[in-house]
């Protein structure tokens, strides 16, 4: 039922005419205080336009302290030389509610000049414990830092290439690092500047894969000592990658995911794939594709899920004799039934099979290529650039490298690289 609000303060370096300590604020108020004069320094309170004079002090360092009980609505002040002992200064402050200041009783600390200017006071700390003693929570073998201990020599981050889900979030971890090895967490107070940020997105050192596409997220921070460093993150964001970390083998009954092979060992009817749990928006293209590297031995099916629940039924296609399904991804239903899927939030997507034997995945991908082939680089959105439309193509220096192309072969032999693809950039990785 009692807050407590305690200072540490040096009061040495005060001028005559200074005032300085704790307060109670709303409407009314009451403080405590050390008010320096010509002759020295003394305590006075005030409460309700009274100023009641206390001791004198001779000390340098003076604790002040506040408690404020909620349930009586009254605050006392007291005071003390050594933290150990406080002695009670003033007349209890009846507290109020008042809208001329329009927030609740806090807490305040000042220091004003009535006559000189250029005084001032030290406060080591505040704190709202019953009973606060600095060595508890500071080293007192602690000095300061070194020169080395501040000079940055380098950033650290786990991994400088990462893969994300589509869809997902990734908090990144970064380090600065000390010329005497001292490592520092600074992933909130470090810079990130984002080469595609339609791909990529960053808010206090969280990262955001907003859609398919390679993107790089350089890291920049400034030492205490002004010493500039920064690290580059090669970023892949991708709805369907076959790594061991991101594909989940055992979405239904326990399976196994070999990453080297691309080979998925679901159990017994089970099922393992990949799941948004924000849902991923795949409205902007035509058709999600599977391919298998192997012939299908285990019945295997590949389903998709518009909500986040397993047992709600999929959009179904059985690959049967043939190593490729296509999805049309306006024309989902689930399996069954005339409901239809909704691919501007879709949830699981994975295969099925009666279990235990391998299913050998060459590829998942989304295409808007009416032949169902692979995009090249990144793929450009059908809202952005219409199938069979002509374009030109230039490089990103301007040089105009191909006229009047349709677009689903604007890039197909080109050499790696960023274009510009009608209306849009498009990077080529191979």
């Amino acid at each position: 039922s009692r807050s407590y609000g305690t200072i540490k303060l040096h009061i040495k370096q005060m001028k005559p005419g200074d005032v300085a300590g704790l307060a109670v604020y709303q409407d009314p108020y009451a403080y405590m205080a050390v008010s320096r004069d010509a002759v020295g320094h003394s305590l006075r309170f005030y409460n309700g336009g009274a100023i009641t004079v206390g001791p004198s002090l001779s000390d340098t360092v003076v604790y002040l302290r506040a408690i404020a009980n909620y349930l009586t609505g009254k605050a006392h002040f007291l005071y003390s030389l050594d933290n150990q002992v406080y002695t009670p200064i003033g007349d209890e402050l009846l507290m109020r509610f008042n809208l001329s200041v329009f927030t609740g009783n806090k807490f305040a600390l000042f220091h004003y000049a009535t006559s000189e200017m250029g005084g001032q006071t030290d406060i080591d700390w505040f704190s709202t414990e019953p009973e606060y003693d600095e060595t508890r929570f500071y080293d007192p073998s602690f000095t300061g830092f070194s020169e080395e201990a501040l000079t940055l020599t380098g950033l650290e981050v786990p991994q400088t290439a990462l893969t994300l889900l589509t869809g997902s979030t990734y908090s990144l971890s970064v380090k600065a690092v000390y010329a005497n090895g001292r490592r520092e967490d600074i992933s909130l107070g470090a810079t990130y500047v984002v080469s595609d940020s339609s791909i990529i997105h960053v808010v206090n050192g969280r990262l955001m894969a907003r859609k398919d596409g390679q993107s790089i997220v350089t890291i920049g921070y400034k030492g205490p000592l002004g010493h500039q460093k920064t690290v580059s993150l090669q970023i892949k964001a991708s709805t369907f990658p076959l790594t061991a970390s991101l594909f989940n083998p055992s979405i239904y009954a326990s399976g196994t995911f070999n990453e080297q092979t691309k080979t998925l060992v679901t159990g017994q009817y089970g099922f393992g794939g990949w799941v948004f749990d924000q849902g991923v928006n795949l409205s902007d293209y035509r058709f999600l594709v599977a391919k298998l590297g192997a012939d299908n031995t285990g019945g295997v099916s590949f389903r998709v899920f518009d909500e986040n629940n397993y047992w709600t039924g999929a959009a179904q296609y059985d690959f049967g004799t043939t190593r490729r399904v296509v999805v049309t991804l306006s024309n989902m239903y689930r399996s069954g039934t005339s409901t239809k899927l909704d691919p501007s939030h879709i949830y699981i997507v994975g295969f099925w099979s009666f279990g235990n034997s391998p299913i050998v995945i060459d590829n998942v991908y989304l295409t808007n290529n009416p032949n169902y082939e692979p995009p090249v680089g990144l793929e450009y959105p059908a809202t952005r650039v219409r199938p069979h439309e002509r374009v030109d193509v230039y490089t990103i220096m301007g040089v105009r490298v191909r006229t009047g192309v349709v677009s689903e072969e604007a890039v197909k032999g080109l050499p790696p690289g960023l274009y510009l693809v009608g209306r849009q950039k498009v990077l080529v990785t191979h």
